[in-house]
């Protein structure tokens, strides 16, 4: 992974001041847990961030046989 994709990864953060959910709107308080957005500085609450986390990530390679 090269250092500007890097950057940009989200990240789970614990919230410094009160502000809304990017997703579903919810208010975030101070304190509680949520996902950073590194590009746009935006939070996503706990609800929220796994299914935005998990949609934006990229196919996983097939299984391996059983050995």
């Amino acid at each position: 992974m090269n250092d500007e994709a890097f950057a940009a990864r989200p990240s789970w953060v614990a919230a410094r001041f009160p502000t809304n959910c990017r997703g579903c709107g919810a208010p975030i308080a101070p304190g509680e847990r949520a996902v950073r957005w590194a590009r746009s500085g935006a939070l996503s609450c706990a609800i929220c961030a796994p299914a935005e986390l998990y949609a934006n990530r990229p196919a996983s390679r097939e299984p391996r046989e059983a050995a």
